[in-house]
């Protein structure tokens, strides 16, 4: 029993700790009973301890309690904000619902591997999966350098947004440094993505109560997805709206430049003109 209870103590299984200090409570006033019949020590110990060695071992029992909540807290709470931003997370925990924030200027990117079934096709499931890990978690940090929230991934699709849950005034700027560092830096998994990007109000928030995800919804969130759609391999597919407020801001400074594609007929929009963002 006790080394059951010590395997199922390294396998993290936290009520045998309980049954641990039960047990060794359990022995210590039996090896005093024993000691105290063989005359080692008075008889009387235990009684005139009794409340002593009782509300130690109680103190012992609620310590490490107490210590297993806490530890509990630490790892819910570091789950909650590997899933949910931060400022989210803060908010949700105090009691606040979030779930319908109007931003009224974001950007939202979207960017997709080109050509992934074919990558697919030719990688086992194990090889696909750790290539997808190594392509994400680039993209996660050049988006966290430039202020940008990650969204989302489907399937090899990633979505990103500047502007939420913090505004940014420049946001995008911000996402357009960021898309052109994603053009760069993911060349060097032999792998070609397609971006778009479009600004404007989202609203944005957590539904649901299970698997919590902080999401983004709204026409600017649809128009980006289908700007992506209709890029080309390895360039930056704008629209008119994203052009128009990029040059409010000035894209002089890093070598930017916008080129016009013309109009393009843009699903569930019509015709649009759009932008190559260039550098």
């Amino acid at each position: 029993m006790l080394s059951s209870s010590i395997i199922a103590i390294r396998k993290g299984y936290r009520p045998a700790v309980y049954f641990l200090i039960a047990w060794s409570v359990f022995m210590a006033f039996g090896i005093i009973f024993i000691l105290a019949n063989l005359g080692i020590i008075a008889r009387s110990y235990i009684t005139l301890n009794s409340i002593q060695i009782g509300s130690a071992a109680e103190m012992m029992l609620l310590s490490i309690a107490l210590g297993a909540r806490i530890n509990e807290i630490r790892k819910a709470r570091a789950l909650l904000d590997g899933a949910l931003p931060k400022s989210v997370a803060d908010r949700m925990i105090a009691g606040e619902k979030v779930s319908g924030d109007l931003f009224e200027e974001v950007t939202v990117l979207f960017l997709d591997i080109v050509g992934f079934t074919a990558i697919a096709d030719k990688l086992r499931p194990e090889q696909l999966v750790n290539l997808l890990e190594s392509i994400f978690s680039s993209c996660d940090e050049i988006c966290m350098r430039y202020g940008l929230t990650k969204i989302k991934t489907i399937g090899d699709s990633y979505m990103a947004v500047a502007g939420v849950p913090q505004s940014i005034t420049d946001n995008q700027y911000q996402a357009a440094l960021a898309a052109t560092e994603l053009i760069q830096a993911l060349s060097a998994f032999d792998i070609r993505v397609r971006i778009g990007m479009h600004c404007g109000p989202v609203v944005a928030g957590v539904i649901g109560t299970e698997r919590l995800q902080y999401d983004v919804w709204g026409d600017t969130v649809n128009t980006a997805s289908r700007l992506e759609s209709t890029s080309e391999p390895n360039r930056i597919h704008v629209s008119d709206a994203f052009a128009t407020s990029i040059s409010f801001i000035g894209i002089t400074q890093r070598q930017l430049k916008l080129v016009p594609r013309g109009l393009m007929h843009i699903k569930g929009k019509g015709e649009m003109n759009t932008y190559w963002l260039e550098t």
